[in-house]
């Protein structure tokens, strides 16, 4: 039997659709996403959500789990931490198990139980929260901009509401409520806001793609909520910056340390009659003297001391085209300094004679480190380290 095209585009048609509502049908989502919010005397809120999914053992397989932001930046980009505190949840209307984790700017509140798999099909959850600091006071008006849904949602959302609550001393009738569907910062506003006596309620007027949220704002003017107190503002402030005012205590706490120390060891002497000297120190040879200058010893160094061995008539220098002989006197090493023992020692150990050329840069080169790890030994310890202890406490203060 041969059915006309017409007709057999329909029936592909509808073979397709049917296709298309079962895999919607057997594919996790939430169905719809309630939310009850009320706004207590005191400034927080108590918050049930009322979560009917969709599930087919995939990702939903123990239970959900629903991510709640606690880290945000005022208008003034100044961070602040808000209160979470679970209250209870349930799954068919029977107490489920749950736990909160911390998570890197918030809380994750899994529902249902590691050791039970959840069946294929439709399942509501709910669960009942309070949480603080969500009212925001500015000069003109207070405020309550509320995320519904959040937005860490993998699933789409079929159907989200909310119904907001205020205090009876706020006029229903000075309250602008809006809002807003969408990603994160979506100025998109497919809802429908409305108002039933002093109840606020929202709905979105489409579905919401995986990740997408819906979000309140009611606004009334000053007055009428009470503002956190000096007192309870400084103990926020406190509370939220407590990792940078430690760094900071730690900074200025050595800070202090570095200026004490520094007036009880670091100060120059205090300036007296200048008056020139035209010997070096009796106690350092020219050697140390540069040394002591440079901090660090170089090939002058070297030089210095030779020439000073041969002005003690230890040694005699004969120039050489461009090289230069060393030729022991026979004086007795007790014209020398102590550096220049270590240079004698070393370039001198059996031979009366010595060519300071290329040939011998091996034996020169001993002979330098010898004096410089005597130098090292000698002035390090006495000028450049004298107060160094004073350091080992600036180490230990910010680990307190």
């Amino acid at each position: 039997m041969r059915f006309p095209v017409t007709i057999r585009f329909l029936l592909i048609a509808c073979l397709g659709l049917i296709a298309v509502l079962t895999a919607r049908a057997q594919s996790e989502r939430i169905l719809d996403y309630q939310s009850e919010i009320t706004l207590e005397d005191d400034g927080s809120l108590q918050v049930t959500e009322t979560i009917t999914v969709m599930s087919t053992g995939h990702q939903i397989r123990h239970g959900i789990f629903r991510d709640f932001p606690t880290s945000y930046k005022d208008p003034y980009n100044n961070r602040y931490a808000v209160g979470f505190e679970m209250l209870s949840a349930t799954c068919d209307s029977v107490p489920e198990k749950f736990r909160v984790e911390d998570q890197f700017n918030g809380k994750r509140i899994y529902l249902g139980n590691l050791n039970a798999l959840v069946s294929p099909g439709r399942h509501v959850y709910t669960l009942t929260y309070t949480t603080n600091r969500q009212l925001g006071f500015y000069k003109d008006h207070d405020e309550l901009f509320w995320n519904v849904t959040g937005n860490g949602w993998d699933f789409p959302v079929d159907a989200s509401s909310a119904t907001v609550h205020l205090p009876g001393i706020i006029p229903a009738d000075k309250v602008t409520f809006s809002g807003f569907t969408g990603l994160k910062g979506s100025r998109e506003s497919q809802l429908t806001p409305s108002r039933e006596g002093d109840a606020f309620q929202f709905t979105a007027k489409r579905a919401l793609a995986p990740h997408e949220g819906l979000s309140v704002l009611l606004m009334w003017p000053k007055g009428y909520v009470t503002p956190p107190t000096f007192s309870q503002s400084l103990e926020f402030f406190f509370r939220d910056n407590r990792g940078a005012l430690l760094l900071a205590s730690g900074f200025l706490v050595t800070l202090l340390y570095y200026l004490i120390a520094w007036s009880a060891v670091g100060r120059d002497p205090a300036r007296g009659v200048i008056m020139a000297l035209y010997e070096p120190p009796a106690n350092l040879s020219p050697a140390a003297m540069r040394y002591l200058m440079r901090m660090g010893y170089d090939n002058k160094t070297f030089a210095a001391a030779i020439l000073n061995m041969a002005v003690g008539g230890f040694l005699k220098i004969a120039d050489e085209s461009g090289a230069y002989r060393l030729t022991l006197t026979g004086k007795d090493e007790r014209v020398l300094t102590l550096d220049e023992k270590q240079i004698a020692s070393t370039l001198f150990e059996g031979r009366q004679e010595v060519l300071l050329q290329q040939t011998n840069h091996t034996l020169i080169k001993s002979a330098m480190i010898a004096t410089q790890k005597w130098l090292k030994t000698a002035e390090e310890k006495t000028y450049f380290l004298a107060n160094s202890r004073y350091l080992i406490p600036a180490f230990f203060i910010p680990c307190w």
